[in-house]
């Protein structure tokens, strides 16, 4: 009998994880079919911060302590752009990419100092939401899209007083 496993699945419209329980050793087409539960079974799963998703084959094992984070999508990639100082770059990433992963990517494109860059987070373009740095991009897009644009933007401060 196989060890049974904890997985947290993000995916897009969720404000957080959900919790999986399944076995150790099953194939990520098994997984999928358990996830889709009336839904559209056609979709990708990538393990947190990897750009490529599993393969259907791929048996899913957790090896330590803690439990596995995977992120369900539609998306085979995510369009991510980033504005910063009238500069705009872009890339494509996993939808289980955190945006502690975006924002490194976009200071070192962007040519910004570690001093600076601890003073800045990602704002979600045409919004005041700045989620979280474990967040998964693919959380934040709509099931019909595949991109999302964020603004680089110094990292609100509140002022201390008596």
């Amino acid at each position: 009998m196989s060890k049974k496993i904890e997985i947290f699945i993000h995916q897009a419209g969720q404000s957080g994880p959900v919790l999986l329980e399944t076995h150790d050793g099953t194939s990520v087409v098994a997984l999928k079919a358990d996830l889709a539960k009336g839904d559209d079974a056609e979709c990708f799963l990538f393990e947190e911060d990897a750009d490529e998703p599993l393969q259907d084959h791929h048996q899913i094992r957790h090896h330590g302590e803690g439990t596995k984070i995977l992120h369900r999508s539609k998306c085979n990639r995510t369009q991510v752009t980033v504005r910063y100082a009238g500069r705009v770059i872009s890339d494509d990433f996993g939808p289980g990419s955190t945006l502690d992963r975006i924002k490194r990517w976009a200071e070192r494109k962007l040519g910004i100092d570690e001093v600076d860059a601890a003073e800045m987070s990602l704002q979600i373009a045409g919004t005041t939401e700045r989620p979280d740095g474990s967040t998964h991009i693919g959380s934040l897009v709509t099931q019909s899209g595949c991109s999302i644009t964020f603004d680089l933007l110094p990292s609100e401060r509140v002022n201390g007083g008596w």
